[in-house]
């Protein structure tokens, strides 16, 4: 599997910002991590959530998904800093 070492370093940045992985699944292999998120509707802080998942595409490719809803504006950018510096493809939700 191609790039499996940014795979490795991203997730080591990924988890120093929002801690462990917490699941993972396979095909296309992704890690995800939880963060506690905005609840629109309430106006507050709701339960944990999928803030970021990262994706190893089988060609190789890295792509990331962060939630825009994140309490933790700081950590949010970290990520997003961190994917267009190292040039890492941005997901949509």
């Amino acid at each position: 599997m191609k790039n499996i070492s940014a795979f490795a370093f991203t997730s080591s940045f990924i988890s120093s910002v929002l801690g462990e992985i917490v699941a993972t699944s396979e095909a296309p292999f992704t890690a995800h991590w939880t963060g506690k998120v905005l609840d629109v509707m309430a106006d507050n802080d709701s339960d944990y959530s999928y803030v970021c998942s990262l994706t190893l595409s089988e060609k190789g490719k890295l792509s990331m998904w962060v939630c825009d809803s994140m309490i933790d504006a700081k950590a949010m950018y970290a990520l997003i800093g961190y994917a267009t510096y190292h040039d890492i493809e941005r997901e949509e939700a």
